[in-house]
């Protein structure tokens, strides 16, 4: 973005050169117009730097503000896993001790019905039990006659 003064000033030393005037006065000229481009010059780029300094600030302080909230979130999550770790923590251990009162229970039962099975068992077998003479089949005597 070149100014109007700074293309009038441009145009008025080419028009002084070719007049052939003297070497002083286009020197003089010269530092005239570089003077003039000069501070134009630094005064748009100063513009033009300020914006994206101003720009960049922009850009960190919405950066800063995400972040500080990502933080924020992240906080706020780990304390709800540490609280449902712990809920969960908490239910295998009350899973566990239901479980083995359930297995103690479970052997309790098959302790008596086993007690009660071999009892009627040996009460049977005692009720059954007959002289080992009288399971045996019976053997014919050979005749003595014979």
């Amino acid at each position: 973005m070149i100014g109007r003064e700074l293309i009038d000033t441009v145009a008025q030393a080419r028009n002084l050169g070719e007049r052939g005037d003297s070497q002083d006065s286009l020197q003089d000229e010269e530092e005239k117009i570089i003077e003039a481009a000069t501070s134009d010059s630094l005064a748009l780029l100063r513009q033009e730097l300020e914006g994206r300094f101003k720009m960049l600030e922009e850009k960190i302080a919405s950066q800063e503000d995400r972040i500080l909230n990502i933080s924020k979130a992240l906080e706020s999550r780990q304390g709800q896993r540490d609280e449902r770790d712990e809920i969960i923590i908490k239910l295998f251990r009350m899973m566990k001790k239901d479980l083995k009162r359930q297995a103690n229970m479970l052997t309790a039962r098959l302790q008596e019905q086993s007690n009660s099975l071999s009892t009627m068992v040996s009460r049977e077998k005692a009720n059954k039990i007959q002289p080992i003479t009288l399971l045996q089949p019976k053997k014919q005597d050979p005749d003595p006659e014979h």
